[in-house]
């Protein structure tokens, strides 16, 4: 798969909808469409990652960002 087939690429460049909660010029959290609680977001960065065994040194503050920004959304 190309990594610009990727879902969650299609959905930072808005081309499937999303119910978008949050947005700045690295991450996008949005609503997830079968959520399993009263709030349930998926915080996922702009820049494609294949998954977090793909991830390197030099992602350590993105990685940080996204922790630091899930409970201020919940």
């Amino acid at each position: 798969m190309n990594i610009h087939d990727c879902i969650f690429c299609k959905i930072v460049r808005k081309q499937i909808p999303a119910n978008i909660v949050f947005e700045d010029e690295e991450l996008l959290a949005f609503k997830d469409i079968n959520p399993i609680d009263k709030v349930h977001l998926l915080i996922i960065p702009k820049d494609h990652i294949e998954s977090l065994f793909s991830c390197e040194p030099k992602h350590k503050e993105l990685l940080s960002k996204m922790l630091l920004l899930a409970p201020k959304l919940a």
